[in-house]
């Protein structure tokens, strides 16, 4: 998104430094655009797969001209990315379908698994180009975009709002040390039962439960641990693979126990 062709060209080698695939070059940022000869140059410039694109005004972007042949896809609902999904899977031909705002965060991570042509990120945090865009760190450092396949699970956090999760870090470098296929990510959900249903496959395969959603999930499960039951909320649902049915679980308590014994030790491991 640089406004000159200078910083534009630092943009292409800073992120050919970072390591991506392909670049977007926002045209509609420069400030002064000599088509014939500033193509030329960026091309020359840019050993990567290349996208240039102009944005609209109404986007909240530089381009004042025709933009009959732009679409942007927003959603006030996770469960509405699934149309997305399904148009991606369907299509015949390469596809990029990517949902804007942080319930369409989903899109720009799973777009692998449902055979989407590509996605794409910031260069640094906060520093974006579209609402809910994660950068390109988070995409192979993070998520590991790199390893989702077709076949890849899916796990995740669901919470309202999403902020940010220690989770993430864990889970996806578990997985990735053990050879797992499978990702976990944030899901932004206002209704619980509705996303459920929605992502009902058994590739999603497992969800964590944060609040306000612990006591909300205890009626969604199909089967719970009996202890879950008992506290009446539960932090951890499994999709069995056998049935698809969800089991709920509660492993808050287990933490809560184990800090307070750890707390009661002495230095030498004995009780004070």
């Amino acid at each position: 998104m640089g406004k000159s062709m200078n910083q534009m060209i630092i943009d292409i080698n800073k992120a050919r430094e970072i390591g991506v695939d392909m670049v977007e070059i926002r045209l509609d940022y420069l400030s002064s655009f000599n088509p014939r000869q500033d193509l030329q140059t960026l091309i020359q410039s840019c050993t990567m797969l290349t996208l240039f694109t102009y944005r609209p005004k109404w986007e909240g972007c530089e381009y004042e001209g025709d933009d009959s042949f732009r679409i942007a896809t927003t959603v006030g609902d996770i469960t509405n990315v699934a149309r997305m999904f399904q148009i991606i899977v369907h299509s015949q031909v390469p596809f990029i379908g990517l949902v804007m705002t942080e319930q369409g965060l989903i899109s720009w991570l799973l777009f692998p698994k449902y055979g989407g042509y590509l996605t794409f990120g910031s260069l640094e945090e906060g520093i974006v180009s579209a609402p809910g865009q994660p950068t390109v760190k988070d995409l192979l450092d993070t998520y590991n975009l790199r390893d989702i396949g077709p076949h890849t699970k899916v796990f995740g956090f669901i919470r309202k709002p999403v902020g940010h999760s220690k989770s993430l870090l864990l889970f996806n470098k578990e997985f990735k040390s053990v050879g797992f296929d499978g990702v976990y990510v944030p899901f932004l959900v206002d209704d619980l039962a509705k996303f459920l249903a929605t992502y009902a496959s058994a590739e999603f395969a497992g969800f964590s439960c944060t609040m306000p959603y612990k006591e909300a999930s205890l009626e969604c499960c199909d089967e719970f641990d009996p202890i879950a039951k008992l506290i009446g909320a539960v932090n951890t649902i499994v999709r069995r693979p056998s049935d698809g049915k969800l089991i709920g679980y509660n492993t808050d308590y287990i933490g809560a126990i184990s800090a307070i014994e750890d707390g009661l030790r002495g230095v030498d491991g004995g009780f004070l």
